[in-house]
């Protein structure tokens, strides 16, 4: 029997949309034809197990997987700050945060995918869900103070990256 069963409730459904291809944010998102919507990935991520799960230290845990034979599944919006010239550097509000965004001409494919999601008495309870590798959560008052740490860390070095169109 499957260890990890994955669920999202209805009103998580549109938050989960901004990472599939018609969104049109700052961040990675699937291809359409791999994963058309978000009960499309989860059927797939029902199927199979993550290659790594890291604790987010709040109840929250990532679920890391990576495609079949490595097929791509989508487009990693996360690039190191030092790769990014300053001048193509935007500030945009996402959710409660305010975020730096790079503009690019285009992002890099990736058959990685992670999976956010805390432990219910229904099972894993998606929060969201992202193609590329690990990124932790944007830093905020609810974290401990090392998950705090680790994010202030992770995002002073990376960014959100958005395709110019």
């Amino acid at each position: 029997m499957k260890e990890h069963i994955f669920y999202f409730d209805p009103e998580k459904r549109e938050y989960l949309l901004r990472h599939f291809d018609s969104a049109n944010i700052a961040g990675s998102y699937f291809l359409a034809h791999v994963f058309p919507s978000p009960e499309h990935l989860l059927k797939f991520i029902n199927s199979q197990s993550p290659t790594a799960i890291i604790s987010q230290g709040d109840n929250s845990m990532a679920y890391c997987f990576i495609h079949h034979k490595n097929k791509i599944v989508g487009y990693n919006g996360v690039a190191k700050r030092s790769e990014i010239s300053s001048n193509d550097i935007v500030k945009e509000r996402r959710g409660e945060h305010e975020i730096e965004t790079a503009y690019v001409k285009s992002l890099l494919p990736t058959s990685h995918f992670c999976i956010i999601s805390i432990q219910t008495s229904k099972g894993l309870s998606i929060v969201t869900a992202f193609p590329g590798d690990y990124a932790p959560p944007f830093p905020n008052n609810n974290q401990s103070k090392e998950m705090f740490d680790l994010s202030v860390l992770f995002w002073k070095e990376h960014i959100l990256l958005k395709k110019t169109i």
